[in-house]
Parts: C-alpha cells; sequence; structure tokens
C-alpha cells in the first residue's frame, strides 16, 4: 500500500517586532526570523509611498512581478509599498522596512518608477542610503520631532537623488550640469543666513525642478540639504574660534540659519567631536597660549 505523502509545510513569516515607529512622516517596522522565511511588506499606508528594506548582513532573493533576484549583503531594495513582494531569507537575519509617502519625495509619477528594484551600494548614491536608513531605523520612535523631520528629509532627498541618478531628471550637457552646480553652490555660500534656504528655493531662484536641481549636483557626492548644513557647521566653527567672539553659541547658530539650538549643538557635536561651547574654549585656550 503507498504510503501518502505528507504536504509541504509552508515557509514561516518573519515575525513582527513592532507596528510601526515614527520617525518625522517615515513609519520604520523591524522585521527578524529564521533562514527560510518569507518577508511580505507592511500593510500600505492610505496615502502611496515607497517601501525601502536594507539589512546589513546576509543576502536575500526578492521576488515581485514575476522575477527574481538576488540581493548581496547591505543592497537596497525601493519597491512600491502598494505593490506585492517578497524576500526569502536563506540565514538568520534582521531587516528594517521604512514606509515614505510619495508627497515626502515629491517626485513625478515616471521618476519614483525609475528608482523601484534593487540597489547595489558599492558605489554611487545607493551607498549612502545604509547609513542613514539604519539611522533612521535606529532613532524612530524615540527622537524629538523635528529631529525626525530632518532625518526623514535626509531619506527623502538621497531617494530623489538616485531617482535622478538612475537617468529618470531631465538630460542635459555635464557641462551644463557642471554650470548649475557651481552656481548652486555660489547662491548657497550667498544665503547661508536664511533659514528658508533648500533645494526648493533654491530650484524655485534658479527656476527648475528640485528633481534636476539634484542631478545637477549629483556629482558632488552628497545630497543638497547636506551639503548646506555642513557649509552652516563650517561658518558656525570658524566664528566660534575667534578669541575675541562674546556671542552665545545660540546666536551663531541663529546668523547661520539653524533655527533649533538643540538641533545645531547635536549636528556640531557630530561632525567634529566636541560641542560648540567646548570648541570655543578649546581655541580660546589655544590662541591665549
Amino acid at each position: 500500500m503507498r504510503t501518502p505523502t505528507a504536504p509541504l509545510a509552508s515557509p514561516p513569516l518573519a515575525r513582527r517586532s513592532d507596528e510601526g515607529r515614527w520617525c518625522g512622516p517615515v513609519r520604520v517596522f523591524a522585521r527578524e526570523g529564521r533562514a527560510g522565511t518569507l518577508v511580505r511588506p507592511p500593510e500600505p499606508p492610505p496615502a502611496p509611498a515607497l517601501c525601502v528594506a536594507v539589512q546589513p548582513a546576509g543576502g536575500a532573493v526578492l521576488t515581485h512581478g514575476g522575477r527574481r533576484s538576488v540581493l548581496a549583503p547591505g543592497d537596497v531594495v525601493v519597491l512600491a509599498a502598494a505593490r506585492p513582494w517578497t524576500l526569502r531569507q536563506p540565514h538568520d537575519f534582521r531587516l528594517d522596512l521604512l514606509l515614505v509617502p510619495y508627497a515626502v519625495i515629491g517626485a513625478t509619477d515616471t521618476e519614483l518608477a525609475a528608482v523601484q528594484g534593487a540597489h547595489g551600494t558599492g558605489t554611487g548614491v545607493a551607498g549612502l542610503l545604509p547609513p542613514l536608513l539604519a539611522g533612521v531605523a535606529a532613532a524612530a520612535g524615540d527622537c524629538p520631532p523635528q529631529v525626525g523631520r530632518a532625518l526623514a528629509g535626509g531619506v527623502a532627498d538621497l531617494l530623489a537623488l538616485l531617482a535622478a541618478e538612475r537617468g529618470a531628471a531631465p538630460a542635459s550637457a555635464p557641462g551644463e550640469r557642471a554650470d548649475m552646480a557651481r552656481r548652486i553652490r555660489q547662491y548657497v555660500n550667498d544665503h547661508l543666513q536664511d533659514p528658508a534656504l533648500g533645494p526648493e528655493s533654491i530650484a524655485a531662484h534658479h527656476r527648475v525642478s528640485v528633481r534636476y536641481l539634484h542631478k545637477a549636483f549629483s556629482a558632488q557626492g552628497t545630497t543638497l540639504s547636506r551639503w548646506i548644513r555642513r557649509r552652516r557647521l563650517e561658518e558656525c566653527r570658524r566664528e566660534l574660534a575667534r578669541a575675541d567672539t562674546t556671542v552665545s553659541f545660540a546666536a551663531v547658530a541663529r546668523r547661520w540659519g539653524f533655527t533649533n539650538a538643540a538641533h545645531f549643538s547635536r549636528s556640531f557635536r557630530a561632525a567634529y567631536g566636541v560641542s560648540p561651547g567646548e570648541w570655543s574654549r578649546i581655541r580660546a585656550a589655544d590662541q591665549s597660549g
């Protein structure tokens, strides 16, 4: 007598470590599980959004749209949140998924389609995403609202820049883009003290789209928002290094476009390893000695 064949067991689904934590307008989901686990996208939000996923170690097999892609450790996946997909995990894993609303990115349908897929992180803009995504996932649910909004803005900027790098922005000659990048740098340096300075205001001044602006600036190896923040920090650092300065670091921060003293202090320490007050005292001691 023939023994009935037992039905194949379905692969386990990833254990949900949380039901979503907020970092500004971005929602973060943690997933973890054993080898052989299937990861599916979280429930999509009412408004259209991108689902961005990255795991720092261990590969996976992505299935979406009838296609399979083998992902290397650290590769980034960007897909429409409403689109079905699965990630089969060959090893024990932990994965962070971020839902980024289309409205935050501000891209066209064509640009959003261009950025979707699996992105290797060896070179280019995709290489900047994993550390930022890890920072957003770590801060989600615990950071102050203004920090959450800034981190979410960084993710949106990089996704927009990635779309531009993938050719979603209007084509233009390299010389034209280089000239625009030079004009952007000059404009930023002339308007650092304006707290409203940002990609939108710069694009409006030059009468170009924000996407074109990111495309023109992509050769700088960073996002425009990050470069503006770095330039502001450099000017604050230079002013606080003067031995004759008697103004508070909060006043210096406001003069160079920072609207929140606590955010400025955290950004300064992250960039230079000391607080603004410590930097001022160190420089004063050096110059008096």
